[in-house]
């Protein structure tokens, strides 16, 4: 993984509790750091706490912690071995002829050529481990107070020996050469680390939550594997939540603008709708004039208005090629047709009907002859001529038939 995001999902705060086995039982001490920028801040210590109870009261079930396994039960000797050197070996060394899978083991290098190492039956804080579990995020466990040796790395002020609560860690030129645990001793001190003041009862469990802050949980000589994987489960779970978050807040700014966008639309919907309600009885008075316009568009077409000839037109040609002898008296556009409803008006469209007076039939036969010649005109007949013997004109009427 990324170190970075790593260091993300951790977070900036780290506890270490330090569970050591008295003759009472178990007492509990805790130290929570934070982390900000190059800074580390102690946030609580609270030590001498009799029960879990009372520890969740001090502590967040969100923070990573590392457990500490110190005081009776747990053995430290010191024993001239190779690095590298299997768990049974180091075994042998402290209590020959035991199996290594009924003991946690670690080793810690020692300034003699040697390894001072740490052992403890796995019964025997399996259940406490089992119980925190249950409880806190636990990512890393630790055997042994010498990981309180974290503290000579802070301070490089010589020193013989390093007191931390019951244990008194004996010093050879810097490394650990002996661990003396006595519940008895009463004395309390205190170490100053920049602006921060720690008891000794309590640098235990600091040195593990510097160490975790610093270096990140596990990774120290003193560790054991009691929790496989645990770091990692951790870290996957903070991912997971880290994920839901993220697609909440997502799908939350999603839905935002989604709601805006639908807020926008609706409001302008709302603003249209009004305008249209406003804007109704003229929509209305213009579908009625429309509809006028259209039926007094088909009577003029019904009328031959809308023919793409004029009537003037038409009566100016007509009246330049009548021959002499023939006089006309009456034109008619469009006549008039007689129809069955009384209330109704018809006419025929295209026709054009003249009549008028001549004085000779063959003058009036000639003429009709040119007219049905003539382009705009696309029949011609005669409908009636009558003269009388007392007449000295004819009087007729003609149908023509306009393009």
């Amino acid at each position: 993984m990324q170190p970075r995001l790593k260091k993300y999902l951790l977070g900036s705060q780290f506890a270490a509790i330090e569970a050591e086995s008295i003759n009472q039982g178990i007492v509990f001490h805790l130290v929570i750091v934070k982390r900000s920028g190059q800074k580390l801040n102690v946030v609580k210590s609270a030590t001498q706490i009799l029960s879990i109870d009372q520890l969740k009261e001090n502590l967040d079930k969100d923070i990573p912690t590392t457990v500490v396994f110190t005081g009776k039960g747990i053995l430290n000797r010191y024993a001239q071995v190779a690095p590298g050197a299997t768990t049974q070996v180091l075994l042998g060394k402290v209590l020959p002829n035991a199996s290594a899978k009924e003991f946690f083991i670690c080793s810690t290098p020692s300034s003699r050529d040697g390894q001072l190492i740490t052992v403890v039956r796995k019964a025997t804080i399996l259940p406490l481990l089992d119980q925190l579990c249950g409880q806190f995020n636990i990512v890393a466990t630790c055997l042994g107070p010498l990981i309180a040796c974290e503290y000579l790395n802070l301070n490089s002020e010589p020193r013989s020996t390093l007191e931390c609560g019951h244990h008194h860690i004996l010093l050879d030129d810097q490394f650990p050469s002996e661990v003396i645990y006595r519940e008895d001793a009463d004395e309390e001190s205190s170490f100053v680390l920049g602006e921060e003041k720690i008891t000794s009862t309590a640098l235990i469990s600091f040195c593990a939550a510097f160490h975790s802050a610093l270096n990140g949980p596990g990774n120290h000589a003193t560790n054991i594997d009691g929790l496989p994987d645990a770091l990692e489960t951790f870290i996957q779970r903070k991912l997971f939540c880290a994920s839901i978050k993220a697609a909440l807040v997502a799908m939350l700014v999603i839905l935002g603008v989604n709601y805006m966008a639908f807020s926008h639309y609706w409001n302008l919907q709302n603003e249209l709708a009004t305008q249209l309600q406003g804007q109704g009885n003229t929509i209305a008075e213009l579908n009625e004039l429309e509809q006028d316009v259209n039926a007094k568009k088909l009577f003029l077409q019904s009328t031959g208005l809308l023919t793409r000839l004029s009537y003037a037109w038409c009566a100016d040609q007509l009246a330049h090629g009548m021959p002499p002898g023939i006089q006309l008296s009456r034109m008619n556009f469009s006549p008039r047709v007689k129809v069955l409803d009384e209330d109704s008006i018809g006419f025929t469209s295209g026709q054009l009907e003249i009549g008028g007076h001549c004085e000779q039939s063959v003058v009036l036969n000639r003429w009709l002859q040119q007219l049905k010649q003539t382009s705009w005109i696309t029949n011609a007949s005669i409908r009636s001529y009558e003269q009388s013997k007392t007449m000295s004109e004819g009087e007729f009427t003609l149908d023509l038939s306009l393009q």
